[in-house]
Parts: structure tokens; C-alpha cells; sequence
């Protein structure tokens, strides 16, 4: 149990250990399901200024 998140329903393993690379996939923006916005730190800044308790990722 997470004490910020409270429960984590997905597993993730880690390792302790360096391990070895088996595979590079290159990955452009046009790849992914929904087109990325530009990070701009202003925005950013100003939109999380706004509303601390619950900034408006999408919008």
C-alpha cells in the first residue's frame, strides 16, 4: 500500500543488478495513439499556479 497512492493494482519488477539491452525499438511521435503535447514551461507554470490541488493535465 502506497502511502500517496493508496493501493497499486499493477507489478512491476525491478532489478538491483545491471542487465543487458535485448532490443531498441526507434519511436517517433506519428507511433504513438494520441499525438504529444509540446511540454512549454510557462504554461505549465501558470496553469499549476492556478489550481495546485488538481492541475489540469489534459486541458
Amino acid at each position: 500500500m502506497d502511502p500517496v497512492l493508496g493501493l497499486i493494482t499493477e507489478c512491476q519488477s525491478i532489478s538491483t543488478e545491471p542487465v543487458p539491452v535485448l532490443a531498441e525499438i526507434s519511436v517517433k511521435p506519428e507511433n504513438l495513439p494520441i499525438a504529444p503535447v509540446l511540454h512549454d514551461f510557462e504554461t505549465v507554470s501558470s496553469r499549476e499556479a492556478l489550481n495546485p490541488l488538481g492541475f489540469p493535465w489534459f486541458a
